[in-house]
């Protein structure tokens, strides 16, 4: 048995709301890498309001699925899965375009942040009870590994892959064995298979124990797992972009949950209050505004 079944067969001994939980905490791995090009740049800047809210709905829309207690988020999850997989293409689009066939590695991080985008996507569709399985969590995993590998490589452009296989559809089913270029991501299987612990035994304290849990990524040691040394100046990048773009509300939600303020000795605890605030209290006219206008409309209530 290969390391992608052995993944699966754990993942299918959790219920819907472990699987949503473990979704969603892969898609959130892969938020800051959308910093790996600056300011967001590899979607039309009409159009990235409307992008990002759609990749914080879609982890949102996960949590969902695991915390709120009688609340069915199947339809929400659809809307929401459908929306950060739009961002997927337009990042998709935009390395493919003649500029980025120029400048490779500007081609390079619209791929990372397309794959970044698939693996919110798949979280959401964990939350939907047509999708809520094993493979839909995988693929979050999956799909957040390999923006995490991409991303790490976005200036090595000597290494840049062009051909149709690399991009091609079931490429993510190979993240579980080797990484894109052919070494072996043991740690990342590794990451996989404790995060699956941790959270059959609702001891999310797992995480914090083990300083290489979250990978050496950026290729900086981590040596508290409470900072985000994993993505060297990414991180910090990450947060000046969306304050520069009017989304310090999100800025500050996703800091607090980096630095794991959520999480207890034995379990994460995240504010449900908050959380239906944002899938449920937000008018449709401000959520089509984009991720500033409902951030902004969220801080004034």
């Amino acid at each position: 048995m290969g390391s992608h079944e052995k993944i699966e067969k754990q993942l299918k001994e959790l219920n819907r709301k472990q699987l949503c939980l473990f979704a969603w905490l892969s898609g959130l791995r892969a938020l800051p890498i959308f910093s790996v090009g600056r300011s967001f740049a590899y979607w039309p800047k009409a159009e990235q309001q409307k992008h990002l809210y759609s990749i914080f709905y879609a982890l949102d829309a996960c949590a969902a699925g695991w915390c709120l207690k009688d609340i069915d988020v199947s339809d929400i999850a659809v809307t929401a899965g459908a929306a950060a997989k739009a961002a997927k293409a337009a990042a998709e689009a935009a390395a493919r375009t003649t500029t980025a066939k120029i400048s490779k590695n500007a081609a390079w991080t619209a791929w990372t942040a397309s794959d970044a985008a698939s693996a919110a996507a798949w979280a959401a569709r964990t939350a939907s009870t047509t999708n809520a399985n094993a493979s839909a969590a995988l693929n979050a995993a999956s799909w957040a590994f390999r923006a995490s590998t991409v991303g790490g490589k976005a200036n090595d452009i000597g290494r840049f892959a062009s051909d149709s296989t690399f991009w091609g559809p079931g490429a993510f089913t190979r993240i579980a064995i080797n990484n894109f270029f052919d070494k072996h991501i043991e740690n990342d299987i590794r990451i996989i298979f404790k995060t699956v612990a941790a959270i059959k035994t609702n001891d999310l304290s797992i995480l914090n124990k083990d300083a290489g849990i979250y990978g050496v990524i950026w290729n900086n040691f981590l040596e508290d797992i409470n900072n985000t040394n994993i993505y060297g100046v990414i991180w910090n990048n990450f947060l000046e972009d969306l304050n520069n773009i009017g989304c310090g509300y999100w800025a500050r939600l996703y800091e607090d949950l980096f630095k794991n303020k959520s999480i207890s000795e034995y379990e994460f605890i995240f504010d449900e209050e908050e959380l239906g605030r944002r899938l449920f209290g937000v008018p449709d006219e401000i959520r089509a505004a984009g991720a500033a206008a409902v951030g902004q409309y969220l801080e004034q209530q």
